[in-house]
């Protein structure tokens, strides 16, 4: 994206964030690549700025906004195997408890829901 970007250019960059903690973001991305086979990583917000600032580019901002899912709709979405939903499902559900994905998943009235965080990076060129 550098490359192309003429001098005074952005490049802007939206994109959902995992854990800075380490042990939460390999549980979040354990989790993605079972509901989604084609999922390569959700990276740590300090990840993508590093990124954006090897390939030459000067970051101007950066906003960070959560939202919530449903995990049924969400499971939908992608539509795996039962055995790798049913695995999803377990680890969400493990996940409650000391927030091991950083996803703070909580179950609200039965049914189980969870937070994306999702990053804006404007950079500049």
């Amino acid at each position: 994206m550098s490359r192309v970007c003429k001098r005074g250019g952005r490049v802007v960059i939206m994109d959902i964030v995992s854990s800075e903690d380490e042990a939460k973001s390999e549980y979040h991305n354990r989790m993605e690549k079972l509901r989604d086979s084609s999922h390569v990583r959700e990276y740590p917000r300090s990840v993508l700025e590093k990124m954006v600032e090897s390939g030459g580019l000067h970051i101007a901002d950066v906003k960070l906004w959560r939202y919530v899912w449903g995990f049924e709709k969400w499971l939908a979405i992608a539509n795996p195997a039962e055995t790798a939903s049913n695995e999803v499902r377990r680890m969400m559900l493990d996940s409650i408890e000391q927030d091991k994905s950083g996803l703070a998943v909580e179950l609200r009235g039965g049914e189980l829901h969870f937070t994306y965080t999702s990053a804006i990076i404007v950079a500049c060129k």
